[in-house]
């Protein structure tokens, strides 16, 4: 269930995405004794639909308020933008930003083909590539989206690896590229759990609520200093983090993911 404040909610309308363009091998490597290895191998497409399908099914079960002005909304806004969010946060937007013609950048990890399936079925583009490992050409390739086909771009400034909650410069470089405004997304939950990894990976409760709390749209300029520039959309991703995380009554930051003590009650947008 989504209530959008100020417009934006998200229709039925589908949009088909790009095909994404990988050659990576599938599975999970695990390490066995100090020189062996066994990779579990499963079909891609399958792991695709089935995680798109319990990414709807479960996001049925949580209720989301988005605190932000239509027009910069990626179905309501009438131009592009660049979306920044936490890598920590991802699993709601996949849900929220779902068929708004968006193209997102995804890593070239031994998981991101798995990843890329289920976001392709959401209805994103995806560019395979990241910071570290292919990042000047993968950021060219979603310059060339955003320009010629007109898609919003989505991108987590922290990934794909960390560290938690600090930006990185590939956003600034993407900005200066396309000259689209970035904004900064943040989101806070009532209820979560949260996994044992690097960016401390958040999986809402079911029947939780979820406050997103965006920015206003900041300009790159090309005379700014790249280290300005970064504090810049720093300060504005931990402001908008820290309002969502006020609106939703609670901060879980510290939460493990077996926490159990009582959810407070659900509480509407102000």
């Amino acid at each position: 269930m989504v209530a959008v404040e100020s417009g934006g909610v998200p229709s039925d309308v589908r949009w088909s995405s790009v095909d994404s363009t990988t050659a990576v091998r599938y599975g999970c490597p695990r390490r066995v004794g100090k020189e062996a290895a066994v990779r579990i191998t499963l079909p891609p497409q399958p792991v695709g639909v089935l995680g798109a399908a319990w990414l709807r099914c479960w996001m049925r079960t949580v209720h989301a308020y988005v605190h932000a002005d239509r027009m910069v909304w990626p179905r309501k806004a009438t131009q592009r933008y660049i979306y920044c969010i936490w890598h920590e946060n991802l699993l709601v937007p996949v849900h929220l930003f779902a068929h708004s013609h968006i193209a997102t950048l995804i890593s070239h990890h031994v998981d991101g083909e798995y990843i890329t399936r289920v976001v392709n079925r959401m209805g994103f583009a995806v560019v395979r590539g990241s910071s570290t490992r292919g990042g000047g050409s993968a950021l060219k390739r979603l310059a060339e989206l955003a320009r010629r086909r007109h898609h919003h771009i989505a991108l987590t400034p922290d990934g794909p690896r960390g560290p938690r909650r600090r930006l990185k410069g590939g956003v600034i470089c993407l900005a200066r590229l396309t000259g689209l405004p970035v904004i900064a997304v943040g989101f806070g939950y009532t209820a979560a759990w949260r996994l044992n990894s690097w960016d401390r990976f958040v999986i809402p409760r079911p029947g939780s609520t979820v406050h997103v709390c965006v920015s206003e749209p900041i300009f790159i300029s090309r005379q700014i200093d790249d280290e300005d520039a970064r504090r810049e959309l720093q300060r504005a991703m931990e402001r908008v983090q820290d309002e969502a995380e006020r609106r939703a009554g609670m901060l879980v930051a510290d939460f493990p993911a077996t926490d159990r003590r009582e959810r407070p009650p659900v509480r509407a947008a102000a």
